[in-house]
């Protein structure tokens, strides 16, 4: 999914009073402060210029400053959108304020919406010694499950990837699997197998067995 990846914001004048670029949500720096005396008044109670109003003093705000700019990101380094990104532009209380939004995009992402034609695919659960269900996720969501020996058959996307874990669609991955763009006319297969597991047994070495037997050791 494309996305708004950052925001630079420029202030191309000074501000009397208000204007600031408000983040309420981000973590605050410096002493809360009480708005000037009148900038409520100016706004109903509970109405959002109110609300804003209160937040551009109490919350990390930038302010409008004549030649400078505010950098933000939209979302994190995995593609998920950052709460913290979350703002708004205070009311101008007093004077003018004259501004310009630059919007940078990624590239699509895999996620939300469909990244590509439709295709099916077939999902097998060979796992054996011994058998055991396996869970299906597509972009760390629950995708359902498939008993051992069984089969599921699912409309999906081009480059959809999804992954296959033991227990519950949340623990480690065991197997995964992207959606190719060929084939197109047959549904794709996915067979999965337990992962085979590599173990070396520690033995002592001839030196090791040789000071063992005239009486040394290896502590210190």
């Amino acid at each position: 999914k494309q996305t708004n990846e950052s925001t630079v914001f420029m202030y191309l004048n000074n501000v009397e009073e208000g204007g600031c670029t408000v983040f309420p949500r981000a973590p605050g720096i410096g002493k809360a402060q009480d708005p000037p005396p009148g900038a409520l008044d100016m706004f109903e109670k509970r109405s959002w210029e109110h609300m804003v109003t209160q937040q551009c003093y109490q919350k990390l705000a930038v302010p409008p400053a004549d030649g400078t700019a505010a950098l933000f990101y939209s979302i994190t380094p995995d593609g998920q959108i950052d709460p913290s990104s979350h703002h708004g532009a205070c009311p101008v209380t007093k004077g003018l304020k004259w501004g310009a939004n630059i919007w940078l995009w990624n590239r699509q992402r895999y996620g939300e919406i469909r990244t590509g034609d439709k295709r099916e695919m077939v999902i097998s659960n060979n796992v054996e010694d011994p058998p055991e269900t396996v869970y299906i996720s597509w972009e760390r969501r629950d995708s359902g499950r498939i008993e051992p020996g069984r089969s599921i058959q699912m409309n999906t996307f081009e480059f959809h990837r999804f992954q296959a874990h033991f227990e519950s669609h949340t623990g480690p991955p065991i197997s995964e699997y992207t959606i190719q763009p060929e084939p197109k006319d047959t549904a794709q297969t996915w067979s999965i197998r337990r992962p085979r597991v590599h173990s070396v047994e520690q033995s002592s070495s001839p030196q090791e067995e040789e000071g063992k037997e005239e009486g040394y050791s290896n502590e210190l």
